[in-house]
């Protein structure tokens, strides 16, 4: 019986590890989404011809992010690699 309850027990807790892996890996492919969905808006707003200052803007709007947050995206999407600091 007890072999059988430490069994039970492992299996529960590989079984928890896989979902918390899987959990991980659903939010890193949300994540991964919301990069792109924030990519293209920024290349629309480029065509349209729209100033760095008015897609800042339009950035914290359509994605509730704040000033700072948003001039990083923008920077990011010119592969601006210095745009984290």
């Amino acid at each position: 019986m007890e072999i059988e309850r430490q069994k039970a027990e492992a299996a529960q807790k590989e079984a928890e590890a896989v979902q918390k892996e899987a959990a991980e890996a659903r939010q890193k492919v949300t994540e991964a989404r919301r990069e792109q969905v924030i990519s293209l808006h920024i290349l629309r707003m480029l065509r349209q011809g729209a100033s760095d200052e008015e897609i800042v803007r339009s950035i914290m709007r359509h994605f509730s992010l704040d000033e700072k947050q948003a001039a990083e995206k923008l920077a990011l999407a010119f592969g601006d690699s210095d745009a984290k600091e």
